[in-house]
């Protein structure tokens, strides 16, 4: 959850109002467009899940970049596609999750356009400048009585999974990268 803190400004932006109840200011913004902020406005720049869905990855790291104060951070999450699950379901002769059958439409926002390896996110930001402060990955799950996967049938895989990318970045479900631009 994002929250205002004290002496913080903290702003959402998104394609599509999702939430009234959110405590923040949110603007309404396709990232595809640009993003509608000055030149080094912000210290940080949190994009959760986003560049998966984007058709220009260069312009958005690029946009990202322009908005950034210098030192400032980007912090960007992203499903690997190459997590064990995922690799499972190929070896089994399954697609997927994350890969659909259709391709991607406009007028279908929200499906995935782009897939990412750790290598490739690493080689998008390092080519607009940016330095690599540190890469992770994740899978474990909570849920919002707060229990783990682990208390759930299929969570068992997801924490195999998620013990695999701290050994081998490769394996974890989702990538997540901070980056800083000097």
């Amino acid at each position: 959850m994002i929250k205002r803190t004290r002496n913080v400004e903290v702003i959402g932006i998104d394609r599509a109002v999702w939430s009234k109840n959110i405590n923040i200011p949110f603007i309404r913004c396709d990232v595809e467009t640009g993003l509608p902020f000055r030149d080094s406005t912000f210290h940080c720049i949190f994009a959760g899940e986003v560049i998966e869905h984007v058709y220009d990855t260069d312009f958005l790291i690029e946009e990202c970049y322009r908005v950034l104060k210098p030192g400032g951070s980007l912090i960007l999450t992203t499903p690997n596609l190459v997590a064990f699950a995922w690799r499972m379901s190929m070896l089994f002769g399954k697609r997927p999750a994350i890969i659909h059958n259709r391709k991607p439409l406009p007028e279908r926002p929200g499906e995935h356009i782009r897939y990412f390896t750790s290598r490739d996110l690493r080689d998008i930001l390092v080519d607009h400048g940016f330095e690599i402060v540190k890469f992770c990955v994740d899978g474990v799950k909570f849920f919002p009585d707060g229990t783990s996967e682990i208390m759930h049938p299929i969570g068992m895989l997801n924490c195999f999974q998620d013990f695999l990318g701290r050994i081998l970045l490769n394996f974890g479900l989702r990538l997540i990268v901070k980056a800083r631009k000097p």
